[in-house]
C-alpha cells in the first residue's frame, strides 16, 4: 500500500498510517485479552514456555504509527499554510 497508492507524497498517507495504528493497537489489546484469559483458564505452570509477547509489540507498533501519523499531519498544516503566505507576499509585491 505504501509504494503501490499511499506514498508519503500522496493526500491519503496519513490516513492509512493512521488506519495501520489503530488496527496495532487493536490487534495488540486483543492479543492482551487472549493471554489473561488463558492464563486464568490455564491450569499448568508454564503453560507457554519460550513465547514471544507479541501483543506487547502491536500495542508499541500502533503507537508508534500513531505518533507518526501526527507528525505527518501537522507537516502537512506547516507546508500548506507556508505555501498560503508565499503566495500572499508574492501577490502583494507585484
Amino acid at each position: 500500500m505504501f509504494f503501490l497508492c499511499c506514498g508519503p507524497d500522496q493526500n491519503r498517507y496519513v490516513q492509512l498510517i493512521k488506519g495501520i495504528g489503530y488496527t496495532m493497537l487493536a490487534s495488540g489489546i486483543s492479543a492482551c485479552i487472549a493471554v489473561i484469559v488463558f492464563a486464568c483458564f490455564g491450569n499448568t505452570d508454564g503453560w507457554m514456555p519460550d513465547h514471544a509477547n507479541n501483543y506487547l509489540a502491536c500495542i508499541v507498533t500502533g503507537a508508534l504509527f500513531l505518533t507518526e501519523a501526527n507528525i505527518q499531519a501537522k507537516k502537512r498544516k506547516r507546508l500548506k499554510e507556508s505555501q498560503a503566505r508565499f503566495e500572499l507576499e508574492e501577490e502583494s509585491r507585484a
